[in-house]
């Protein structure tokens, strides 16, 4: 049985200075182990749930939790803790959502040599260093309101400070290259954002990895109970489309963060905490990892160092966190025979089959170009203007007929649908005058336009702009 519970929940606000940290933690253990563990630590008569943030501020808490850390059974094949670095991840997002989906229509794997890697290490260090804090806040703010709260004004307001950043006189050439990356994603924004309410909540990679390196380590797909916690509850019957996919187990992925699907789990099922030891030793193990990385100037500084050093706390792999340079360089090297996504997208029917097709109407596509022009700089008066326009069509067949094995059109024929905009623009008189044709006669294309008329001197052009 695999326990799970989190800490440091902050959803996809990655951007809360007071819980900089996600960590989630996963418990593996036995029906009897449970039974064993509960009486060597005296859990009947504590009498009450397991909280790490109610026990370590106290004596008799801090007493328990000795207890639980130095018991044999809280070891490396009974617990698996992982955490994420929440302000990194806003620059492996912003990599993810944004500039991995230019590349994909553009026909580059981003994911091939690490490249996303490089990137979103690139501009998280960068940020780091750069001297213009309040601009750089600014940045990674804009981003996480235009992805919680997708509208045309947070589009525009993140774009609008990507150029800022980019331009500001303290960002060096290495930042200004990798931000430049940025700009052209606005095209592929639309497919980019979605309107998933956790689209950039880390629990579910957080438990999808942490379920495959049990699977590694013991080759048995484990039942798995949670609490009844936002993002399980909403993210369950994704998993479970992921766990139910009628595929063949097929291996995927790069180097050593090649894993399998269907995602390798029993049953999953939603719990009261209260009711299920597992669950609340999950919930001491993530609590106690958040408070180990947190940093702290209070009463409790050393207690945290002594949580620090604990066994099960060193060298922590599963993480999403700013990489080293080895690590780097040796995903570098690695290759994969099946990309995860391709395998995913390939395999869509599957997973979600309601989810298959991407749709715009007119409406969305309105405010996709406004969305553009607005982070462009474009004044929204012109945005808006209304205007007259005039349309007529050139080479249309009204009714397609096959009449003797034969069509009534060539198979070169192009139909043509030209637009002109009234407002400031030249008008038909001095077109004509322009042309020397008759002002009493009407223009055809076929008949009046024949041959060059670059010469004279002609510029259709929207005045004051």
């Amino acid at each position: 049985m695999l326990y799970f519970d989190e800490a440091g929940y902050t959803g996809p606000d990655l951007t809360n200075k007071e819980q900089p940290y996600f960590a989630l933690a996963s418990i593996r253990m036995t029906d009897d182990e449970v039974a064993c563990m509960k009486k060597d630590i005296g859990y009947c008569e504590w009498g009450k749930e397991l909280h790490f943030k109610g026990m370590y501020t106290n004596p008799h808490g801090r007493a328990m939790l000795d207890k639980i850390f130095n018991h044999p059974l809280m070891d490396d094949n009974h617990v698996l803790p992982s955490f994420a670095y929440k302000r990194y991840c806003i620059y492996a997002n912003i990599v993810n959502i944004l500039v991995e989906t230019m590349y994909y229509n553009q026909g580059v794997n981003l994911y091939e040599r690490a490249k996303n890697l490089i990137l979103a290490n690139g501009l998280y260090y960068f940020a780091t260093l750069h001297p213009n804090k309040d601009l750089v806040t600014e940045f990674e703010n804009f981003f996480v309101t235009m992805v919680r709260e997708s509208s045309v004004e947070s589009i525009a307001n993140f774009y609008r400070t990507t150029d800022k950043l980019m331009y500001n006189a303290d960002t060096k050439d290495g930042f200004f290259e990798m931000l430049s990356e940025i700009p052209p994603t606005i095209q592929y924004i639309k497919e980019a954002l979605t309107d998933k309410k956790f689209y950039i909540d880390l629990t579910i990679p957080l438990f999808s990895v942490s379920i495959q390196e049990w699977y590694k380590r013991t080759g048995e797909k484990d039942t798995v109970l949670f609490d009844s916690s936002e993002p399980f509850y909403a993210n369950k019957e994704f998993m479970e489309h992921l766990r139910d996919m009628d595929v063949p187990e097929t291996v995927v992925g790069y180097g050593k963060g090649k894993h399998v699907y269907p995602l390798p789990v029993g049953n999953m099922e939603i719990v009261k905490s209260h009711e299920a030891f597992g669950i609340q030793l999950a919930d001491v193990f993530a609590s106690a990892l958040c408070f180990a990385l947190t940093p702290r100037e209070d009463k409790f500084v050393k207690y945290q160092d002594k949580i620090k050093s604990l066994p099960i706390f060193q060298n922590i792999k599963l993480n999403i966190a700013p990489s080293t340079n080895d690590f780097i360089k040796e995903r570098m090297k690695e290759t994969a025979e099946i990309d995860p996504l391709d395998f995913l997208c390939e395999h869509s029917n599957e997973i979600t089959p309601e989810q298959n097709y991407f749709f715009m109407d007119y409406t969305e596509l309105s405010n996709s170009i406004r969305m553009m022009m607005k982070a462009q700089g474009v004044d929204e008066k012109y945005i808006d203007k209304e205007e007259t326009l005039y349309y007529d069509e050139s080479g249309n067949i009204k009714h397609l007929i096959v009449k003797e094995g034969k069509l009534n059109a060539d198979s070169d024929t192009v139909f043509v649908l030209g637009g002109v905009q009234a407002e400031d623009t030249i008008s038909l008189e001095e077109l004509k005058t322009a042309l020397g044709k008759s002002l009493e006669k009407e223009m055809k294309s076929t008949k009046d336009l024949k041959g060059t008329i670059s010469g004279k001197g002609i510029r259709l052009r929207r005045r004051g702009k």
